[in-house]
């Protein structure tokens, strides 16, 4: 378990993982041609290729930074890189779906998985910037 450490970057991997690839089967269903089928895919192969690589880093790195539940250079900017990306994509897509005239369901589901990543994305550039605040794992009692 100490390898999905620090947990706010393994909550950001899986998510994105479980978001992105229930999406890849939507953008398939959808009416369109299939240039706006493969235009549609192009976020969802982004997203799912990010999310691999934070679980990649996460589980080849060496047991001791594990443990300690940090993350240096490379991984370290990766994890910077894909909540960066993250957040900008929500920011740029979130008004665009909003205003594109679908039913208000629609509009508050995609309001919650906007807000859910932009927020696992903070907490996960958070513990990469701020490692001691989240590097030991919580114990109650």
């Amino acid at each position: 378990m100490f390898r999905l450490r620090p947990y706010p970057v393994f909550a950001l991997a899986a998510w994105s993982l479980f978001l992105w690839t229930s999406r890849l089967g939507l953008a398939w269903k959808t009416a369109g041609s299939t240039a706006s089928k493969v235009l549609a895919t192009v976020p969802v192969a982004i997203f799912v290729a990010l999310g691999l690589a934070l679980l990649g880093v996460l589980l080849r790195r060496p047991a001791a930074e594990a443990r300690a539940g940090r993350l240096h250079g490379n991984a370290r900017l990766l994890v910077l890189g894909v909540a960066g990306w993250t957040v900008a994509y929500w920011l740029v897509r979130t008004p665009l779906i909003l205003t594109d005239g679908r039913s208000g369901a629609f509009h508050a589901v995609h309001a919650v998985l906007a807000t859910v990543s932009i927020g696992l994305s903070a907490w996960a550039w958070h513990a990469v910037r701020h490692p001691a605040d989240v590097a030991e794992p919580l114990v109650v009692g």
